[in-house]
């Protein structure tokens, strides 16, 4: 048997196989076991595990130990015999209990995992004690997993790095790497990064891919090692080229961003792709950004969705809440609000803050769901206490509106400031106007126009309008007209409608930019082509007068229907002025009348005056005195000069109501402090009568003068036969007060006693 045993040892198989099969054939166990062994490898001999198998069967019925543990292996792996777990755990349990080691591992195996065997942790616990104490480094990683996960055994990580490590100074791969591991998780130990990487280190150098991932996060985060990109990257490929999903996952990061390597997006695809078909959740995630975004790959929207959905399933929640995105807004998929509702909550559930802001909008929208305030707020609430900044301004709008939550504008500011400190450029505008009203906090222009400008700077085109209106009015900052200019432009080339509309003011009048009716017109009619009723109704202005355009009364009443029918009181006006006088649209006075007073009860002055007219003259309705005074002294208290004086008239003629001279001087003093020079004529009458008022050449001078100069018709004729019968000093002095009258803007126009 030693001459066999030593032509092995020095390859010559042929000598070696010769004395082994005399051996056996004659009973020898241990040649028998030997020459199974050459028939399994195939040294000296055609590979045949039958001949191994009974070789190793003959040796085995004899009790040895080792030809009893092959055996079982051969039972097990059904090499050679047909494979049958019973029979491994026969002859495993007759090696075992002869003390052979490896026997004793395979055993405490089969009772690990159940096979052949009722599955029995105990029992497995015991075989691999056995084993691991005469030094098999296989049971005593083993062992260490069980004192690890508590198998059969109470948990214990002390014991368990205890046995790691024994089998880890056997060069064992696994336990290295279980070792490692404890040092790196603290777990039975200190936690020593050092020492974790020296053990991954050791495992991976033996090829054991679990180790070279982890060694791989240790140089790619500096931990435990210097930092090294190149090394990550290194490690990382040599497990992603063994098929190990997270290398392959890391490394397609690597290349994604470009550390250690150049930034390649169709390589990170590559290997994305390779990692999500194992199966691996942010490798999907990751693979569907890059088809959604069409980085690396061709966009597609489909493709983004299969694998947002493969991730979404496993519960990635970054998946989840891409995927209620694509069904929120029908990208790659048919718009479903329910779906959308289902991913948000699925990922809000985990604490993801932006999907519980999405729970949140939902509600808030009652999209997919009846909308209901008060699990809007709750879900903001929770989204917010993460620090997520558009839900933070979410709440703060619930609790400006009071909707969910008890109105509260200090809270509201609370949260403006807390999302706007994080440079959302909402919440921003949202703390600006807070500032700027004086809302939660007390009204600071200076502070409002910094918020604002902050918001507007990063592109908020209702900031930047905002902010155009303080250089405007000079509110917060000194005013500057280019300056206002210049953001109205950055807003309105955004499309919003009211920086749209400012646009248009500043070139009809010339402000911050030379007077431009066309331009000014261009402007005006982007605004009032998205709807907006103030525009619209100034587009109609133009077309009407014929500022940057041709003169088009049929254009004018377009645009001013289209305002009036917003609700806009003065296109609801202008609408009226052109039934009324039959311009770009027949006639209709009756038309003029429901126009006038669906603006005249928006409180128009204006309007409330024209309608009055028309009661009073009984066109387009039933003359009505009572209503025509009631109409005028509606405008009149709103202090429209045509209101006033027309109230004046109607005390001084007695129409509708009883003949006043006092009410009608009243109203018309009014109406002439405001500039009306029929009512200054009006005036300037009553005093030269006396009626209502105490007669006074010098006052009626003084008001008839002043109609005059402001072409009043009819004030020339009566002045001149008033100063016939005035003396020079009286007019000399009628027209000293006069001066001062106007020079105060009608503030002082009496004699200063």
């Amino acid at each position: 048997l030693k001459d066999a045993d030593d032509a092995f040892e020095k390859g010559n198989f042929a000598l070696a196989l010769q004395i082994y099969k005399d051996l056996a054939e004659k009973g020898n166990a241990s040649a028998q076991y030997s020459l199974g062994t050459m028939h399994y490898e195939g040294s000296g001999t055609l590979q045949s595990y039958q001949e191994a198998a009974k070789w190793m069967q003959l040796s085995a019925e004899q009790g040895f130990d080792a030809a009893q543990n092959e055996l079982g292996r051969m039972f097990y792996y059904g090499e050679g015999v047909l494979q049958n777990f019973q029979e491994a755990v026969k002859w495993y349990r007759l090696s075992a209990e002869q003390g052979n080691a490896s026997a004793q591992y395979y055993l405490g195996a089969m009772y690990d995992i159940g096979e052949g065997v009722a599955e029995n942790d105990q029992e497995a616990v015991r075989w691999n004690q056995l084993s691991a104490e005469q030094g098999f480094p296989d049971a005593q990683n083993e062992l260490g997993n069980m004192y690890y996960y508590g198998k059969g055994i109470p948990q214990n990580y002390q014991e368990a790095l205890k046995w790691y490590r024994l089998a880890a100074e056997q060069g064992n791969a696994l336990a290295q790497y279980n070792t490692g591991w404890m040092y790196d998780e603290g777990e039975g130990t200190a936690e020593n990064n050092q020492e974790a990487a020296k053990w991954y280190h050791l495992s991976a150098e033996q090829g054991y891919n679990p180790a070279q991932d982890e060694l791989g996060d240790m140089f790619y985060n500096g931990d435990g090692v210097n930092q090294n990109d190149q090394e990550a990257l290194k490690w990382y490929r040599l497990a992603a080229d063994q098929g190990n999903a997270l290398s392959q996952f890391s490394l397609g990061i690597m290349y994604d961003v470009g550390r250690g390597v150049a930034e390649n997006n169709q390589e990170a695809a590559r290997w994305y792709q390779l990692s999500a078909e194992q199966g691996f959740p942010p490798a999907q995630y990751l693979l569907a950004s890059l088809y959604y975004n069409g980085l690396g790959v061709p966009q597609d929207y489909q493709k983004a969705l299969e694998w947002y959905q493969s991730a979404a399933k496993q519960g990635h929640d970054e998946a989840q809440n891409e995927l209620a995105k694509m069904f929120y807004n029908g990208i790659g998929v048919e718009q479903d609000y329910q779906q959308a509702l289902q991913w948000y909550k699925a990922a809000a559930d985990q604490g993801l803050a932006e999907a519980q802001y999405g729970v949140g909008q939902m509600y808030d929208d009652g999209k997919g769901v009846a909308e209901d305030n008060s699990e809007a707020v709750k879900w903001y609430k929770l989204s917010s206490d993460q620090g997520y900044a558009e839900a933070q301004n979410a709440l703060g709008n619930k609790y400006y509106w009071g909707k969910g939550i008890e109105k509260n504008h200090a809270l509201a500011v609370n949260f403006y400031q807390l999302s706007a400190d994080q440079g959302y450029d909402r919440a921003q505008r949202n703390l600006a106007y807070m500032y700027e009203k004086g809302k939660g906090v007390p009204k600071d222009e200076k502070k409002a126009f910094e918020w604002y400008l902050l918001s507007a700077e990063q592109g908020n085109a209702s900031a930047q309008n905002s902010v155009g209106n303080k250089y405007y009015w000079g509110k917060g900052i000194e005013k500057n007209h280019q300056e206002a200019v210049k953001w109205y432009r950055l807003s309105a080339d955004q499309g919003d409608h009211k920086a749209q509309r400012n646009l248009g003011y500043m070139y009809s009048k010339g402000k911050g930019v030379n007077k431009d009716e066309k331009e000014s017109l261009r402007w005006y009619t982007l605004s009032a082509e998205q709807g907006n009723a103030s525009a619209q109704n100034t587009v109609g202005n133009k077309y009407y007068s014929g500022k940057g355009t041709e003169k088009d009364y049929e254009e004018a009443v377009r645009w001013y229907r289209l305002a009036a029918n917003q609700g806009n009181a003065w296109g609801q006006y202008n609408l009226a002025r052109m039934y009324a006088f039959g311009k770009g649209v027949e006639e209709n006075d009756q038309e003029a009348v429901k126009w006038y007073k669906l603006s005249a009860d928006k409180g128009n002055s204006w309007a409330q005056n024209n309608l009055g007219n028309m009661y009073y003259q009984g066109e387009g309705v039933e003359k009505n005195f009572q209503e025509a005074i009631r109409w005028y002294r509606f405008a009149a208290e709103k202090k429209y000069s045509w209101g006033q004086y027309n109230l004046a008239n109607m005390y001084d003629n007695g129409q509708g109501v009883t003949e006043d001279n006092t009410e009608a001087v009243k109203w018309y003093t009014l109406a002439a402090k405001r500039g009306n020079s029929k009512a200054q004529y009006r005036l300037g009458l009553k005093y030269k009568e006396g009626s209502g008022i105490g007669q006074s050449n010098v006052y009626a001078h003084m008001w008839l003068n002043i109609s005059s100069m402001k072409g009043y018709k009819e004030a020339p004729k009566a002045l001149n036969k008033l100063e016939n019968s005035m003396s020079a000093p009286a007019i000399g002095l009628s027209l000293k007060l006069g001066d001062a009258c106007k020079k105060s803007k009608y503030k002082n126009c009496v004699i200063d006693n």
